[in-house]
């Protein structure tokens, strides 16, 4: 369980922080009352979110259950 919490220290504060990063530079195109930038921040958003989801869930809870699985030394 050592190398699963050295990974998630190393890689969940980054991932987070490009995910925040491209929703906060997306999101100035709401108040543009036009539909094409109203999509495009729609879809940059859902598709940060669900990258964001499992690189931070999924991965990890299958990385966790596949390391539980490995006989200890």
């Amino acid at each position: 369980m050592d190398k699963l919490e050295n990974t998630i220290r190393s890689i969940a504060w980054p991932m987070s922080q490009a995910g925040l990063s491209t929703v906060i530079c997306v999101f100035p195109l709401v108040f543009l009352q036009n539909y094409i930038p109203l999509v495009f921040v729609k879809t940059i958003s859902l598709v940060v979110i669900w990258g964001l989801f499992h690189g931070l869930v999924c991965y990890f809870s299958l990385i966790s259950v596949r390391l539980s699985s490995l006989p200890t030394k």
